[in-house]
């Protein structure tokens, strides 16, 4: 019990800025229901004389309770193995640095805020996968030397794996505009050692240079610029066209798009990039709720990519392969990843059909 008392507050003191409650273990005040009659039996062979029986009947309920202890001294031990293990798994994964935490994944380690309770514990699922399939495609598409633009990089979940990717020879421009989030991406690329390849910039892509009212979501991935978000709080950003980032002639190879309803302003702020780069992978959040919000339909929305030659196809989070976009049903689609090609994807040769 002593064990399990002391281990117990070494996990809380680790847990206690994570979103992770233990119920608490309590091994005292154990008493059995034998015990509870062995006193009543006891009693009754007082009043009637009968010593003998007592002490025999006593006795007995001893070595019952002795056994009933024993069990619980076992339980207790395993307890606090499996507390041990909850312990180090926590010290391996995450690391308290005050208002932050360090996620440590296949890549690196990403800084998530710490009050962000919906990250954190998606981040625990994932092992810092959130979108396996979407990530494994974005790696096929890049090589050593590779120009990868991601914009809603938000913490930098694909922004870390995609700089590892590209190496040393290769470029990252990770747009976001929220800036708090923008802050700890900075750190994170730090952190690994990898501001010599990768460049935040601190604002909104969008259709034009401008400042806009960026809606702070609950969750760092659910800001946004469009209004009529359950938002917890806003700030003035600027805004940047992706043509005004990429110098003209300049080389891209893959651009992600996550901008929470605000895609089609930032394909209009792109125009230039997509004519300058014929073999541009362009990978895009799509999410019909965001679509309506936005004032816009489905049709529309897939039409303003298709009209530059880019087809979309749909990415499988759980093989990571790609099948051409299905025909019904778009609708009823929460949310989903695309990759948009001019190209075929068996021209890629890292790339899967399912």
């Amino acid at each position: 019990q002593t064990k399990c008392a002391e281990k117990l507050e070494v996990l809380h003191a680790i847990t206690e800025q994570l979103p992770i409650r233990l119920d608490t273990l309590s091994l005292g005040q154990i008493r059995t229901a034998t015990f509870e009659k062995a006193v009543a039996s006891l009693q009754e062979e007082l009043r009637s004389g009968a010593a003998p029986a007592l002490i025999s009947a006593l006795r007995a309920e001893i070595q019952a309770e002795r056994h009933v202890m024993s069990r619980v001294e076992a339980a207790g031990q395993t307890a606090v193995s499996r507390l041990d293990v909850v312990v180090t798994m926590l010290r391996r994964f995450f690391i308290p640095m005050g208002e932050d935490v360090a996620i440590r994944t296949s890549h690196g380690y990403v800084l998530v805020p710490a009050n962000d309770e919906a990250l954190l514990l998606h981040a625990v699922e994932s092992s810092g996968q959130l979108e396996p399939g979407t990530q494994n495609v974005l790696l096929a598409l890049l090589q050593p030397g590779s120009s990868y633009v991601d914009v809603g990089a938000n913490v930098g979940l694909l922004c870390l794996p995609a700089a590892r990717q590209v190496g040393s020879d290769g470029s990252v421009i990770a747009v976001e505009p929220a800036p708090r989030t923008a802050s700890l991406l900075r750190r994170t690329m730090a952190l690994n050692d990898l501001t010599d390849r990768v460049t935040v910039i601190e604002a909104a892509a969008g259709a034009e240079e401008g400042r806009a009212t960026l809606h702070i979501g609950r969750t760092s991935g659910w800001s946004t610029l469009l209004d009529g978000l359950d938002s917890v709080g806003e700030v003035e950003v600027g805004v940047r066209p992706l043509d005004a980032i990429i110098p003209p002639g300049g080389r891209v190879d893959v651009v992600k798009v996550d901008a929470e309803g605000y895609e089609l302003q930032v394909l209009r702020g792109m125009v230039r990039v997509i004519a300058d780069n014929p073999r541009l992978a362009v990978v895009v959040e799509f999410g019909p709720s965001h679509i309506r919000r936005a004032g816009g339909t489905i049709g529309a929305w897939l039409s303003a990519f298709q009209d530059h030659g880019l087809v979309p196809w749909e990415i499988d989070e759980a093989t990571a392969s790609l099948r051409p976009l299905r025909g019904t049903g778009l609708g009823d689609v929460v949310s989903m990843n695309l990759l948009f090609l001019r190209d075929s994807p068996a021209s890629r040769p890292g790339l899967r059909l399912a």
